[in-house]
């Protein structure tokens, strides 16, 4: 299995890149979505630069780069909210050392829509690297702000993964039909979403645990589900701690090799964890809240059908009118996620405005 094999949904991107392969450019900006492959495609093209067989996914060299541990593929991530001036002044730096055991070196340059104003500090050294030095830029949009430096890198453009295809994936990879069809269907084209999903199906909050609840709605239900939600949360957390974990020591480790102690700045590194980790809870409830909206739509759907029908006045229907104010309810609730950080509140108050209203699902 060659290391291509893992890129889905992405055949006319992995065809161009292997093509490049032979012969690359001196800088790369791969555009997508997330969960599109852009990080696989990344270590994929490297593994194919350095492979003296293009990329067999088997000797050392294409090991050490799927373990990220080969001293000349360096990934940069972003040390606070936007990237700084002072990490692209760093990231220069680095475009400028030799490297240690190929004749190129490889800097992948994460999240690079939130280059922000420090654009300019890169744009020489990417317009003109040493000739030792490949850039892999990896954004999700096209801001104003990378327009420039867009057009000087080789553009690669990663599309959402279809349904059918991360379905595939999945059963290919030992996991159940039915779960990975639900796992397929609530991450949005995002491939990493999907394998969280597909691995830990606790994650996908079962449709008779919404119903049970909102027709059952004493105040123990309420405490005892709305914990329920959040042991789901607090699970992927802990998912993507060990990750972190692992991340830390990988960043140990290769800065002693490198000799440069600011690749492991361990509180801007921390401080970058806690943003993941909160990012992650919200995502995590979005997805299950938008569950709970697919289940009010499809009802609101067979009473609309019902409706129609009969040929009814929609405007005067209430049970049309409670469902589309459930789902007001819950987009609402996701809202305030964003500004009060109290999860256990929010969702027991939204369980408890919905259970007022008159449309069971």
């Amino acid at each position: 299995m060659d290391v291509w094999s893992k890129i889905i949904g992405q055949s006319e991107a992995v065809e161009t890149l292997k093509s490049s392969s032979k012969n690359p450019v001196h800088a790369y900006l791969f555009l997508g979505p997330p969960g599109s492959g852009k990080h696989l495609a990344a270590k994929a093209f490297a593994a194919s630069i350095f492979c003296s067989k293009g990329g067999c996914g088997l000797c050392l060299e294409c090991q050490k780069i799927e373990r990220q541990s080969h001293p000349d593929f360096i990934i940069q991530k972003r040390d606070g909210a936007f990237i700084s001036v002072d990490q692209a002044r760093h990231i220069s730096r680095l475009a400028f050392r030799s490297p240690m055991q190929s004749s190129k070196q490889i800097l992948v340059l994460e999240d690079f829509h939130l280059v922000d104003k420090a654009a300019p500090a890169l744009l020489k050294t990417i317009e003109e690297p040493p000739s030792s030095t490949i850039f892999i830029i990896l954004a999700e949009v096209l801001n104003p702000e990378l327009a420039t430096v867009a057009s000087r890198c080789m553009r690669i453009n990663f599309s959402v993964i279809s349904e059918k295809d991360i379905i595939e994936y999945l059963i290919e990879q030992n996991i159940e039909k039915q779960v990975a069809e639900k796992a397929a269907k609530y991450a949005g084209g995002n491939l990493e979403k999907a394998k969280l999903f597909a691995l830990n199906p606790d994650l996908i909050f079962q449709d008779e645990k919404w119903i049970f609840l909102l027709h059952n709605p004493t105040s123990s239900n309420i405490v005892e589900h709305s914990h329920s939600i959040l042991e789901v949360v607090d699970q992927a957390s802990k998912v993507l701690g060990l990750q972190q974990a692992k991340e830390l020591d990988f960043l140990s480790r290769q800065a002693k090799e490198l000799g440069d102690k600011r690749l492991v700045e361990t509180k801007q590194i921390q401080d970058r964890h806690k943003r993941e980790q909160k990012k992650l809870r919200r995502d995590i409830i979005y997805l299950l809240l938008s569950q709970l909206i697919e289940m009010y739509r499809l009802r609101l759907e067979k009473f609309l059908l019902s409706l129609a029908s009969d040929k009814q006045d929609v405007s005067s229907s209430q049970l049309v009118h409670d469902c589309r104010e459930a789902i007001t309810i819950i987009e609402s609730t996701a809202s305030r996620m964003i500004r009060n950080p109290n999860e256990q509140l929010q969702l027991q108050a939204m369980i408890i405005s919905l259970s007022r209203l008159n449309v069971f699902i």
